[in-house]
């Protein structure tokens, strides 16, 4: 009796032993990561500080317009993609002191913008080859008027829609930027409660059915990335907003897993352009494979340079440049992993 009462607590004993074991394991692991993580972020903000520029935000052939890789530029479209994601950093971060001045210049010159904009037209003509040309691409107007304050841009925007869309045509006929685009049209729709419920859902699912659709004919990983990336951000902004999307959720979590396998693809598995972007965006709609997750964030901490940085692919040249939009990209991405998967 007593070797068996013996034999039970060293049995017990040991299991209590690899139980704490496994237990400090995993302590020790988050906590370096989540060290790493916010070594990692001041690093990028001093870099980013240190290529600041008052003309283009940041001294970066990508945002100036002259990088020979990019045929179609514009210096507003390019401080309208660079400001969103200071905006994002000033929302997302919580210690952002060292990029407070291009943040504040980041709001500065999006409500600029408003008053002409409020005045101007929507342009379709760069998705739908047979619509006349007009002020202001889609996808900036309706991101501006998503982040900002705008009703009349809001409203502008609704009074463009042609029955459930924006653009003529199916996304199989126009392209991708079909699907990608009027996504930040409908998040704008919802936020200012300009369209019933019943509308949304029927949005919801067109994008839904196109995307599919996409994802089966495309031979682009490009296309298949950025329009699951941009259904992902839809519900997340509706959710945001108040909007249930409960009814959503096995297309939600089939695209994040669609997400996970498109992003390992050979011609973007080094690509930190593309994997700061999916971060983010499956860390903001918790997607469940934590393993998958800690990888990913891995791998773009191991990419980080030395001054701070990320390229966006450091053996061609081409991803040598926009290194600030990729590095303001990492950083929201560290940081989303840290708020769901460390923090909480």
């Amino acid at each position: 009796m007593t070797n068996k009462f013996s034999k039970k607590n060293l049995l017990f004993l040991f299991v209590c032993i690899i139980l704490l074991s496994i237990f400090y394991i995993l302590k020790y692991r988050t906590e370096d990561l989540n060290f790493r993580i916010d070594s990692a972020i001041k690093k990028a903000q001093i870099y980013l500080d240190s290529v600041y520029s008052e003309e283009y935000f940041y001294d970066d052939k990508y945002l100036n317009c002259e990088s020979p890789y990019v045929t179609e530029c514009t210096l507003t479209g390019r401080k309208i993609d660079i400001s969103v994601n200071l905006m994002w950093v000033d929302e997302q971060v919580k210690d952002h002191k060292i990029l407070d001045y291009q943040i504040e210049k980041a709001y500065d010159f999006m409500d600029s913008l408003i008053p002409d904009w409020e005045l101007g037209t929507i342009d379709v003509s760069y998705i739908d080859k047979i619509s006349p040309e007009r002020d202001y691409g889609l996808d900036a107007y309706c991101t501006l008027a998503l982040l900002r304050n705008s009703k009349i841009m809001a409203e502008k925007i609704k009074d463009n829609m042609n029955g459930l869309s924006w653009v003529n045509g199916t996304a199989a006929e126009v392209g991708y930027r079909k699907i990608t685009d009027e996504t930040w049209c409908i998040s704008t729709l919802i936020k200012y409660k300009m369209i019933d419920n019943a509308t949304t859902k029927k949005l919801f699912n067109i994008k839904l059915n196109e995307t599919y659709e996409l994802l089966e004919n495309s031979d682009s990983t490009h296309e298949k990335l950025y329009s699951i990336i941009h259904i992902l951000l839809m519900f997340d902004y509706a959710q945001k907003f108040g909007f249930d999307i409960s009814s959503y959720s096995k297309h939600i979590q089939n695209l994040q897993w669609q997400l996970a396998e498109v992003s390992q693809y050979e011609d973007i598995e080094s690509d930190m352009w593309a994997q700061t972007n999916v971060l983010p965006i499956l860390s903001q709609t918790h997607f469940g494979e934590k393993e998958f997750m800690r990888d990913l964030t891995l791998k773009i901490l191991d990419n980080q340079e030395e001054d701070g940085g990320w390229y966006r692919l450091r053996d061609v040249e081409y991803g040598l440049i926009g290194k600030s939009f990729v590095t303001l990209r990492a950083i929201l991405a560290l940081n989303n992993y840290k708020n769901v998967y460390i923090v909480s």
